[in-house]
Formats: structure tokens, sequence, C-alpha cells
């Protein structure tokens, strides 16, 4: 073995030493968007879970009036309908509790999708349908991100005449979207993907 070979070998040594010392970056995984299916089986599972506590809310709110309803009202004799106040005051209450039931599961289901996808990037029905969200850089979503998402349902429902068409389009714009986005992903740059 010539001088010169056993200065490759050692200068070669010392090149592996120093990548074995050094960490090896994990190899990103390719990016595969979920599909607008899997995104609806998503949302309809984590819906399912949101309305089984309000559905109770709900009973506990509707049943005494309905109660207080049937004892106060009192029957006209010619018609044989409960009497003109009691049924106004029933619906005021009704509409009342719509009211309250409205906001309360708005703030219910913008605070389950904030800490869902700001702590783990994910639902219970993204976890079932296994889908994930992440930020457009292949990050993980933040809270911030996670927020920006969640509140453009909200704020939408609250636009006169054109909530509910926005809130629609929401939904339905991942059918359209090269990248399968939803108006929220668009505002909060975010991507929902196979897991």
């Amino acid at each position: 073995m010539a001088i010169e070979d056993f200065k490759m070998y050692e200068e070669w040594a010392a090149y592996r030493d120093t990548l074995a010392s050094q960490p090896v970056e994990a190899q990103a995984r390719p990016v595969v968007l979920a599909g607008w299916g899997s995104r609806l089986g998503a949302y309809l599972i984590d819906s399912i879970l949101l309305s089984i506590p309000m559905l109770f809310f709900v009973w506990e709110q509707f049943r005494p009036m309905v109660e207080s309803f049937a004892a106060s009202a009192s029957i006209d004799p010619v018609t044989g309908q409960p009497d003109t106040a009691s049924t106004q005051d029933f619906i005021s209450g009704v509409m009342a509790m719509n009211l309250k039931v409205t906001l309360i599961f708005g703030l219910l289901a913008t605070v389950y999708y904030v800490v869902c996808h700001g702590a783990m990037g994910q639902t219970l029905g993204k976890m079932l349908v296994d889908i994930r969200l992440i930020r457009t850089d292949g990050e993980k979503a933040t809270f911030v991100d996670a927020a920006k998402r969640a509140l453009v349902n909200p704020i939408a429902t609250v636009i006169p005449m054109a909530g509910s068409l926005i809130t629609l389009l929401n939904g339905l714009w991942p059918l359209w979207d090269d990248k399968n986005q939803s108006l929220g992903d668009k505002v909060a740059r975010t991507l929902v993907v196979k897991d």
C-alpha cells in the first residue's frame, strides 16, 4: 500500500467519522391532499360528537318551557286553542333559547376546532378518517392558524343575508380548488392532507 493510498484512507476515515457524528435528517414525506369525501366524513363525525352535549343542554332548557306553557296556557272554549298571550310567550321563549343554543354551540365548536387543530393537527373526526391539518409550508398548524381557520364560519354567520351562503361556499370550496382548500384554509394558509 502506497503512502498516497494511506493518506486517502485517513481522509476518508475522517470524513466518515464527521458524517457519523452528524444527525441524519428525516426524508420529507410527500404531501397527499385529503379528498372532499374524507373531509366531509370528518366534519360529520365532529358534528355528531359536538351535538351530543348540546342535546342535553337543549333538553334541559326546553323541558321547563314546555311544562310552564302546559301549566299556564288557558284554552279558548270557542276555538279550543291555547290563548294568544301564552302562545306568544312560548314562541318568544323558544326563539330566545334558539339564539342561546346557537351561540353556545358556535362557541363550543370554535373552541373544539382551535384546541384540537392547534394541539394535535387533528380533530377526533379527522383522526378516524386519517387526515390532518398542516400549514402550506408543510409545518404543523399553530393555534393561531387553527383560530383563523375556525373563525371563518362564525364570522360569516353574522353577515346578514350572505352569511349562510359564505358558510356553504366554505364547505364546498375544496371541490373545485386545486389544493382542496376551503375558504378557511385559504385565510389560515393551511392544507388538509392524508395522515
